[in-house]
């Protein structure tokens, strides 16, 4: 809970110094003001719910997305760090440990309007492997993949600083797990 009031007072502070920027934001973009081209953007995902450990795994993020002409968005987030925990136990004398990562990859797709808000779905695909460990040597080692939905929603300002966030509903293997993806870009 730390970690999230920690970034959520991060994500304040840096959106009132992008929405301090000077520009007339009661006129809508016109076809020569639309900010098409590249982003590529960073920030902070937060892991919970069967994912992470009792409470939450945080994690940087990365995105990258296109706007065409038609204000058709196509892009791609980036979690390396999905979930990353592990634990051991004595039992009988012995000595078991376990270990979990996962990464997510999102591609998606999504639509800018002219007023600067944008929407975006898309799937992710969740990267996971879990080794256990026996007194002598690995006792189980699988690595697995699974899909979820994701969704989500932002605003461009005309400076092309934009603040976006993305939550991925995630079911791995009977883990209901929610990812949520706070980030900031710059479209070139």
């Amino acid at each position: 809970m730390k970690r999230f009031v920690i970034a959520s007072l991060f994500t304040l502070a840096t959106t009132g110094a992008i929405a301090s920027t000077e520009f007339d934001s009661a006129d809508q973009l016109t076809a020569s003001q639309r900010s098409n081209g590249l982003s590529l953007g960073m920030g902070h995902a937060i892991s919970g719910q069967g994912l992470g450990d009792a409470n939450e795994n945080t994690s940087v993020s990365f995105n990258v997305n296109y706007l065409f002409d038609n204000q058709l968005i196509i892009g791609l987030s980036y979690i390396p760090t999905l979930a990353n925990h592990s634990g051991s136990e004595i039992k009988d004398n012995n000595y078991y440990s376990y270990s979990f990562e996962s990464r997510a990859i999102t591609p998606y797709v999504g639509f800018k309007f002219d007023n600067g808000w944008m929407a975006n779905a898309g799937l992710s695909f969740i990267d996971a492997k879990i080794v256990a460990w026996g007194p002598v040597e690995p006792i189980a080692n699988v690595e697995d993949n699974d899909v979820g939905f994701s969704f989500g929603a932002g605003y461009e300002w005309r400076n092309r600083f934009s603040m976006n966030v993305q939550t991925s509903l995630i079911d791995f293997h009977g883990l209901d797990g929610i990812n949520t993806n706070l980030y900031f870009g710059y479209r070139y």
